[in-house]
């Protein structure tokens, strides 16, 4: 909600408990629109203190929001809690972000062998490398010894992502002309279905070896 620039008034929390007294549910009630189109279901605000939420809620809830929208993206933290994997469960993509450094390439290296021994196969899990800064000792290629597994997407260092997120708007609104816009636009176009495929993207030769 933040990097979007709104203020929701209603947050995941008030409807996971909606959820638990068995009431009925209208998911409108709860979405915060943006002018872009989308519509947040914002996560709890920080000073909501209270017991983690129930898994089998937030499978519940993800069902009903598949049922009402096209596309669903669901940002989760980056640990393996019972919420996560009960968001995982109901995914039909699942895209593992790493940067490229090599404290997170190893953390995505141990997370993709973690999805795969649950059952994750290539179709279904796909890694994103986000080059956050402008340093390329590390290569693509390098990241893909290093991991075992394909790259499917790459996010390019672009110094107008912080002043998006400064500004509060989607660097897509707010420079659809950035690299950064024009990647993300790519990705959504991809699985829109009128992008093109991924392997189509110019890969780097690789400079070290791990």
């Amino acid at each position: 909600a933040v990097i979007m620039g709104i203020e929701p008034e209603r947050t995941v929390r008030d409807v996971l408990r909606a959820y638990a007294e068995g009431g009925p549910t209208a998911l409108n009630q709860y979405v915060t629109h943006h002018p872009s189109g989308v519509e947040v279901l914002a996560a709890r605000h920080v000073e909501e203190v209270g017991a983690p939420a129930d898994p089998a809620l937030i499978g519940q809830l993800l069902q009903q929001l598949a049922k009402s929208y096209d596309f669903v993206i669901v940002d989760t933290p980056g640990a393996f809690i019972p919420q996560v994997a009960a968001a995982l469960d109901e995914a039909t993509t699942v895209l593992l972000v790493t940067s490229s450094d090599m404290s997170s390439i190893k953390d995505a290296r141990l997370a993709l062998t973690t999805l795969r021994g649950s059952g994750f196969d290539d179709d279904r899990l796909k890694l994103v490398v986000h080059h956050a800064t402008n340093a390329n000792h590390v290569t693509d290629a390098d990241i893909e010894r290093t991991v075992g597994y394909r790259i499917f997407w790459t996010l390019p260092h672009d110094r107008a992502v912080p002043q998006s997120t400064q500004l509060g708007q989607p660097i897509v609104v707010s420079q659809p002309r950035a690299q950064m816009a024009q990647r993300v636009d790519a990705l959504a176009e991809y699985f829109g279905g009128t992008g093109a495929s991924p392997l189509a993207q110019p890969r780097k030769r690789g400079f070290f070896g791990f």
